[in-house]
């Protein structure tokens, strides 16, 4: 084999998805905060990190762009290029939960450095509201979505007393009982009047979909709201402002009545 052709062989051709995600204008960061009850400890956690997460090839991968190719390519992780810590004052005139916000605003500005794994986490070991230190996650989008990147983090969060033990999570759900299919116990006829209804049910979705898709695709437009960006206004889109509430479900509805939507997508959960 020669030098040429181990090199080829050393590099992971990039998947669609994240192909997508470096056109510029999906050239898009994920930007998440994780709040602790304790006060964080640098060195712990960059230790914590060298056992778990930076084994995940995405995170120890550079994103290698030749001749309109895209590559991943394995590297050496540098701790200091991807984990900040930076010197805040404890006698700050505003609020935590304010710095934090201003933190992550000003961080969604500054442009990924495609020269290094496409990743940052900054330590605030500052008090807000609902914790007594905040992780500041700045991901590339090629690297994932917030699913697939919540249940990575998830599965790094080990015990140090057990680090071999899986995380888990209580829900409330796992405690049900699951209740017995009422449509299994009516009779055969009932299983197939079921069976066809589900699937009639799911073939007209379909056909819906698919023709709601094309119609958008060629003359339906998204009616303006007072939320909505215009295209092209880089004043208003250069910059996110980070807030974060704890909202209730009927405040939800509330707005979404006022704007006239059919639903509202939200992220319910974080990491």
């Amino acid at each position: 084999m020669s030098r040429n052709e181990e090199k080829d062989h050393e590099l992971e051709p990039v998947s669609p998805g994240a192909r997508l995600m470096q056109a510029p204008g999906l050239n898009l960061c994920i930007i998440a905060v994780m709040g602790f009850t304790t006060k964080i400890d640098p060195n712990v956690f960059k230790k914590g990190l060298q056992d778990t997460l930076i084994k995940h090839p995405r995170f120890s991968s550079l994103l290698i762009v030749k001749n309109s190719k895209f590559t991943w390519k394995r590297t050496r992780v540098e701790m200091e290029e991807h984990v900040f810590v930076p010197d805040l004052d404890p006698e700050m005139e505003y609020s935590g939960d304010e710095f934090v916000e201003d933190y992550m605003s000003a961080l969604s500005t500054t442009p990924m450095d495609m020269k290094k794994p496409l990743w940052e986490i900054h330590i605030l070991n500052v008090k807000t509201s609902d914790a007594d230190s905040v992780l500041v996650f700045k991901i590339h989008h090629s690297i994932g979505d917030g699913v697939s990147l919540t249940a990575l983090v998830l599965a790094c969060a080990r015990k140090t007393s057990d680090p071999e033990s899986l995380p888990v999570i209580s829900s409330a759900a796992s405690a049900r009982k699951r209740k017995p299919d009422a449509a299994v116990d009516k009779g055969f006829l009932k299983r197939v009047f079921v069976l066809v209804w589900t699937v009639v049910l799911v073939v007209f979705n379909t056909c819906s979909d698919c023709m709601l898709f094309l119609a958008t695709v060629l003359f339906l437009k998204d009616k303006w709201t007072p939320i909505k960006v215009a295209r092209g206004d880089d004043a208003l889109s250069s910059r996110k402002r980070f807030v974060h509430r704890i909202i209730s479900l009927d405040d939800v509805k509330l707005v979404k009545t006022a704007m006239n939507v059919v639903s509202i997508y939200i992220y319910t959960h974080g990491f």
